[in-house]
């Protein structure tokens, strides 16, 4: 698989175009978390709301620590 078709999952969301792609900039960090509604052979996890909102807590609780390598953070959006 191509790195060109894993971001085209992103068309489209947050100003991200296959233009950015081809200019090879994007002003910002995209983090892609696969929560999946069924079973895959990838992964058998399942997301329900109540779990992705668990996850978007214990995220909150844990910034601090695990985006300290983001030295210029901004803003996080989660969606």
């Amino acid at each position: 698989m191509d790195v060109t078709d894993c971001l085209a999952a992103f068309e489209g969301m947050f100003g991200f175009t296959t233009e950015t792609i081809e200019k090879g900039n994007f002003q910002g960090t995209l983090f892609r978390f696969p929560l999946r509604e069924e079973k895959t052979e990838l992964s058998e996890n399942i997301y329900d709301e109540i779990k992705v909102m668990d996850l978007f807590k214990a995220f909150k609780a844990e910034a601090p620590v695990e985006l300290l390598f983001l030295k210029c953070l901004e803003r996080i959006d989660l969606y």
